[in-house]
């Protein structure tokens, strides 16, 4: 009975290391504002599962730690869901890089210009590109791409397809030269036709297909995320300038809210497939530690 207690203890202890090592970075990644995660439910579900089998207690300890993210992430997303003004103080080691909609967020005072490349009337070939050697400077963290609006009207991409295929180009040239800062395309807002600037031009209106696009693009690599924040056009028509196309500085807050819940939706996902395959490298390294030490055992 000893040796079996012995030998539970061999697989809960370790993953019981993983669940606090876990947690830690957790924290580490979260916003100092918020209250810390609190740990005693899986350290509860430890201390009352040490009599029973094996691969059970091990299924609760993985049960216990995943909720331990999501709980860390709820946090994140109700935070900034309560107060969206929060968002601009969770913005980790980053840089914006676009069009005009990009300008704004310097010129309405939400970002220092250090962490935004942007200029108005420009698209992926006319800025994207020749500025990689500046965002290669500036090494940052996450990387926020927003383009789109100008890509469509300049007319040298006739497609959706098109346009995105050589965004992918630019992007796995970024990624060649920083393979380890985190890429994010921003979906392109739509225009409200009829207004100053989107009367004369109906084209506007291929910008959802050419979203679908880039989504596609981004599915198609590891590195490079689709931040879907299109459904603010059917919540914030009211928040458009006049021309259709920019916004007030009202909107912002709600989009940089929206840029994070989606980015937080990723690295949720990403976490939780991370620890469920160290806890299997885990596991699997204990029950082969508990076989050598089966067969070293004397036989009675």
């Amino acid at each position: 009975m000893k040796n079996k207690r012995m030998k539970v203890l061999s697989i809960i202890l370790p993953i019981l290391i993983l669940l606090l090592v876990i947690v830690i970075l957790a924290v580490r990644k979260g916003k100092s504002e918020e209250a810390p995660v609190d740990t005693s439910a899986g350290l509860a579900v430890i201390q009352s599962q040490e009599s029973k089998d094996v691969d059970e207690v091990i299924h609760k300890i993985r049960e216990s730690s995943g909720d331990i993210l999501r709980e860390e992430y709820a946090e994140r997303i109700s935070a900034i869901q309560q107060d969206e003004n929060l968002a601009w103080s969770m913005f980790d080691d980053f840089l914006f890089v676009g069009d005009s909609r990009c300008v704004a967020f310097v010129t309405y005072g939400f970002f220092n210009e250090e962490n935004v490349i942007a200029h108005p009337l420009v698209n992926i070939m006319s800025h994207l590109e020749p500025n990689i050697d500046n965002i290669v400077a500036k090494n940052p963290g996450h990387l926020y791409l927003i383009y789109g609006f100008n890509d469509i009207e300049c007319g040298r991409w006739h497609q959706g397809e098109e346009f995105a295929e050589e965004y992918g180009r630019i992007v796995d040239t970024i990624h060649e030269r920083l393979p380890d800062t985190k890429i994010y395309i921003i979906a392109t807002m739509p225009v409200i036709m009829g207004r100053k600037y989107t009367s004369s031009y109906d084209g506007y209106t291929l910008i959802p297909d050419w979203n679908q696009q880039l989504a596609g693009m981004c599915a198609a690599r590891e590195y490079v995320y689709y931040l879907d924040t299109a459904y603010l056009y059917d919540q914030y028509q009211d928040l458009y300038t006049d021309d259709g196309v920019h916004f007030f500085k009202e909107f912002y807050p709600h989009w940089a809210a929206a840029i994070l819940t989606c980015q937080y939706q990723y690295e949720l996902e990403e976490d939780l497939q991370a620890q469920a395959q160290a806890q299997a490298e885990l596991q699997a390294q204990d029950q082969t530690d508990i076989q050598v030490q089966a067969q070293a055992e004397p036989q009675e």
